[in-house]
């Protein structure tokens, strides 16, 4: 996109910012607005993994199906906060008031604080991120100190994922990815910049790791290493979203890898892979997740940014809707599909 189209969009959109503003009605609070009845809150974070094989490329049915029933309450919160942040960010002040309410609940009860192992790890950290995205949805409804305990809860949550999944001896995989992007919308969200530098330190990392052929732990994950391509690049996209549009773009100009490694995963979704590299046959996952922002950066109108923003596209470690989510970030004007 030639430089010119991008500043006039970017001017376009600043301009906007002056006229159409995110409002909420500032007298909105708990008493104004129906309560949310207390669910089960998850300290002690103990799952199983769905894997049966060391290349975590084997999903084991039996596994699973348990796999689920012990993330189910955790999971409920997570969809129930996002759907209500959602819905806040569209024009319903009580819903983002509710959402804090149910994130304070958690908060007060240290949720996900003592995960259990290894798994406990990953469950810890990917609904933590899920909370921290959705808290960033509605955190501008905060007053004072209202979100002080919600702030400190998450920030924990963060630091201490960020620390179990870089420590010295481990892999530098999608799992580090995403424990970086937590510490970025964390620190970014919290105000706590130390975390923020060190969760973007992380991105900026996974971003060099990227070669010719993609990543290479996730190049070794069997019938799933393109879908791990996909998952470890939609956790260094967003992450460094959470920073910024331009220092993501940055981290694309630095290394060319990035545009061969898209250009990958396009094919993949599409079903297209290349045989002699891939051995195995690989389980073919749709897992656009990690286009929007790119789609976006790259946009050069409004209309042509608004066609990117599918209010359909949903996942629950970014705060359920992608496109609210991203709109939240980048200060963008909502489109006037109502996405």
């Amino acid at each position: 996109m030639p430089k010119g189209a991008a500043l006039s969009f970017l001017a376009r959109v600043s301009m906007a910012l002056l006229i159409v503003v995110y409002t909420f009605n500032a007298n909105a609070n708990s008493a104004q607005c129906e309560s949310v009845a207390p669910g089960t809150v998850v300290k002690d974070v103990e799952t199983t993994s769905v894997y049966m094989d060391r290349q975590s490329s084997v999903v084991d049915e039996a596994r699973k199906k348990q796999n689920s029933i012990d993330v189910a309450p955790i999971d409920r919160a997570a969809l129930q906060i996002a759907e209500m942040s959602n819905k806040y960010v569209t024009g319903d002040d009580c819903s983002g008031m509710r959402a804090l309410q149910l994130l304070s609940q958690w908060a007060s009860r240290d949720g996900l604080s003592h995960p259990v192992g290894f798994q406990g790890q990953v469950t810890s950290m990917l609904y933590g991120m899920s909370f921290v995205s959705s808290f960033g949805q509605s955190a501008e409804l905060c007053r004072d100190a209202d979100c002080d305990r919600t702030k400190r809860w998450l920030a924990m949550l963060a630091d201490q994922s960020l620390t179990y999944f870089s420590a010295s001896g481990r892999k530098r995989n999608n799992l580090f990815y995403w424990s970086s992007a937590f510490a970025v919308f964390a620190g970014r969200y919290t105000g706590r910049n130390a975390l923020y530098e060190r969760g973007k330190a992380g991105i900026a990392e996974g971003f060099s790791h990227i070669d010719a052929d993609g990543f290479p732990y996730e190049n070794s994950r069997g019938k799933r290493a393109l879908f791990y391509n996909a998952y470890a690049f939609t956790a260094l996209t967003w992450g460094a979203a959470g920073v910024s549009r331009d220092w993501m773009l940055e981290q694309a100009e630095a290394n060319p890898n990035v545009v061969i490694l898209q250009t990958r995963l396009d094919d993949y979704r599409a079903g297209k892979y290349d045989h002699s590299f891939y051995s195995t046959s690989q389980e073919i996952v749709h897992f656009p997740y990690w286009k929007l922002p790119w789609q976006v950066a790259g946009a050069a109108s409004t209309s042509e940014a608004c066609k990117a923003m599918d209010n359909s596209l949903r996942h629950k470690v970014l705060g359920g809707s992608t496109s609210l989510m991203l709109s939240k970030l980048w200060h963008l004007p909502q489109c006037a599909t109502g996405n």
